[in-house]
């Protein structure tokens, strides 16, 4: 009897238990929402500024690595010439094995476009033997990717696929601000956008420099190259920064303006392009408005200012504004700096003008021995060029070359 009651009460407690675990807890009061603390995002991290910009007939650019560069090439419609280059040396189909083969790494394709090769010295192309026309595409790639962001990274001379040899190959690039610019020894390009870009393939469209030539006429007819060289090569300190305009600027100018000028005027229009006091290229915001010039420094005559923000510097005459594109030429004693405009002083427009003011003594210094004539010039600056490789200048060294020579070297491959 007794085991009977402890059994019936024991199955009781068992069958309270069950029932209270079962039932739901009566609900709590509720409670006043807690006041919430207004979360602040934390600012995202920059990433870094592309150098170059992308090109709006760029092909989307995946994540995954493309099997085929010959259809982003085609999709661009503009490196006819590079894609049957790399089809006939065979690299294309190298470069796409080692784009699905590589576990890390990657490549950069520097490439030209149908009207840079089109540039070339007529029949160039058909004199290379295979072995040459194959080191030439090896030359515009380099083994590694890079990033539009990342060309002022790279350590010069760069490797390319073609090797690395600082006297046989040598590519140097240089990034400044939204400009990148490459030298190899005998040409300058420079780097106009991405046409493609993911995390293993980069290619970016390059294209020659801009040419001098009327700069360079007007530099020898005014006989201003010859004083210029003279002053480098005696000056002790101090030095000269050159404002280049290219042949685009000039030819941008109304017809026949040139031609209209007196001989006077010429000279004053070279002189007004040239400072003298070397300026490098991070501290045109040093400078002080207005500035003076070959020409003279008269705020009526010849204003001249220069205003730096970041990475632009633009120019102001009173009658143009200009901007700096980027470095031609830089060393401890000479600037020479690419502008997209021909700087035209307010003296040639002004109704009433002053008098004319006595030429710098720049414009006085002695002719150097050696170069008597422009026929003197071009023979010196090919010897020169063939003995040391003296375009190498443009990206800054301390040894003196000629102004000739300097600006010279960004056409002679070309016609």
């Amino acid at each position: 009897m007794k085991q009977a009651t402890l059994f019936s009460l024991s199955l009781f407690l068992l069958l309270c238990s069950t029932s209270l675990a079962i039932s739901p807890a009566p609900a709590a009061a509720p409670k006043a929402p807690a006041a919430k603390t207004p979360h602040t995002p934390k600012a995202a991290a920059p990433s870094p500024k592309p150098l170059v910009p992308t090109l709006p007939q760029s092909p989307d650019s995946p994540d995954s690595v493309p099997d085929d560069i010959t259809r982003i090439l085609k999709k661009a419609k503009m490196f006819s010439t590079l894609i049957r280059l790399l089809k006939t040396t065979e690299i294309m189909n190298n470069i796409n094995s080692q784009l699905i083969t590589a576990k890390s790494g990657g490549i950069t394709i520097l490439a030209p476009d149908d009207s840079a090769f089109s540039n070339l010295k007529a029949g160039f192309l058909n004199s290379l033997n295979e072995g040459q026309k194959i080191e030439l595409v090896q030359f515009h790639i380099l083994p590694e990717f890079v990033s539009s962001s990342n060309f002022d990274s790279l350590s010069n001379p760069v490797q390319t696929v073609a090797g690395k040899d600082p006297v046989r190959l040598p590519l140097n690039v240089n990034a400044l601000g939204n400009s990148v610019n490459i030298s190899t020894g005998v040409v300058n390009a420079t780097v106009l956008g991405v046409v493609y870009s993911d995390n293993k393939l980069g290619i970016y469209h390059v294209d020659k420099a801009k040419m001098f030539s009327t700069l360079i006429r007007l530099l020898k007819t005014t006989e201003i190259m010859n004083n210029i060289n003279s002053q480098l090569i005696t000056a002790k300190s101090g030095g000269i920064t050159i404002l280049a305009p290219d042949d685009s600027a000039f030819s941008n100018l109304k017809a026949g303006f040139l031609n209209s000028l007196n001989e006077g005027q010429k000279i004053e229009l070279v002189q007004f392009h040239i400072l003298p006091e070397f300026v490098s290229s991070s501290n045109f915001d040093s400078l002080s408005n207005p500035v003076q010039t070959v020409a003279g420094k008269d705020p009526v005559r010849l204003p001249l200012n220069v205003n730096a923000l970041g990475n632009s510097v633009n120019i102001s005459t009173g009658v143009v504004n200009a901007t700096v594109l980027g470095v031609v030429y830089s060393d401890n004693k000479l600037g020479i700096y690419h502008v997209d405009k021909v700087l035209l002083p307010l003296d040639f427009f002004a109704t009433n003008k002053a008098p004319a003011l006595a030429p710098t003594s720049l414009a006085k210094a002695p002719k150097a021995a050696k170069e008597n004539s422009s026929d003197d010039d071009q023979e010196e600056t090919n010897q020169d060029h063939n003995k040391s490789g003296a375009v190498n200048l443009v990206i800054g060294g301390t040894k003196f070359v000629s102004l000739g020579i300097a600006l010279m070297a960004v056409a002679t491959m070309w016609c």
